[in-house]
């Protein structure tokens, strides 16, 4: 998925351990900003540019601290964005099914504020994700434009032909 950053972009990681996998792997590519309410890419970020492994701005969006997901969030946080533009926006899922994303926790409302303030939303899950529904619906599948995934798994038929229809 980091391939997909290119130069002076405006991106925004979503929380999980798959979008924290993503921030590690970003190298090479210059004057971007990046914004995030996850603490660990918040930390990750601040590493890699205190050893010129990042050289792009750091946006952490402010909020009510959620030690359990380890992140903020919350009506501060959605307010923050709702005055950004972003390029692409990088976000995790728990699931993935023909109604939609899915999120474990009914909270997640920062998936939606990214979502609807992104150009570009790209959905990275792992394959075993696919074709199953959690807690939450954030977004449903014609909000997201591109999917990233693995090979260990395969996708059901019915899931590929619900992402094929949603464009």
């Amino acid at each position: 998925a980091a391939q997909f950053v290119e130069d002076n972009d405006i991106i925004a990681f979503g929380l999980g351990t798959v979008t924290t996998e993503m921030a590690r792997e970003l190298r090479g590519v210059r004057g971007i900003t990046v914004l995030t309410a996850s603490i660990p890419i918040l930390n990750l970020l601040i590493q890699k540019k205190a050893k010129e492994e990042f050289t792009g701005e750091i946006i952490f969006l402010g909020g009510v601290v959620n030690m359990q997901q380890n992140c903020v969030m919350g009506i501060m946080t959605t307010q923050i964005l709702e005055n950004i533009s972003i390029d692409k926006a990088f976000l995790g899922a728990t699931t993935i099914s023909p109604e939609g994303v899915h999120t474990y926790t009914f909270d997640d409302q920062l998936y939606a504020s990214l979502v609807r303030r992104a150009s570009q939303v790209y959905v990275l899950a792992e394959s075993h994700k696919f074709d199953k529904r959690s807690l939450y619906k954030p977004c449903d599948l014609d909000a997201i434009h591109h999917v990233v995934t693995d090979r260990e798994h395969t996708i059901p038929p019915a899931m590929l032909q619900a992402l094929e229809a949603s464009g």
